[in-house]
């Protein structure tokens, strides 16, 4: 399989003047209501996991 699904971000960025992460996840395809769950995950996780660190 050339492809593997991954469960990773794909951009982490830091907004200086807002003082906050924005986490971007790119998609070659249309947006779809599993990929909002998606993201959802990513944003939980990061806030436990990450910026609690």
């Amino acid at each position: 399989m050339l492809f593997r699904f991954q469960n990773k971000i794909d951009l982490v960025l830091y907004n200086r003047l807002l003082r906050c992460f924005v986490l971007i996840d790119l998609k070659t395809e249309k947006l779809r209501h599993q990929d909002l769950g998606q993201m959802q995950m990513y944003v939980n996780y990061y806030d436990r996991k990450i910026r609690s660190a």
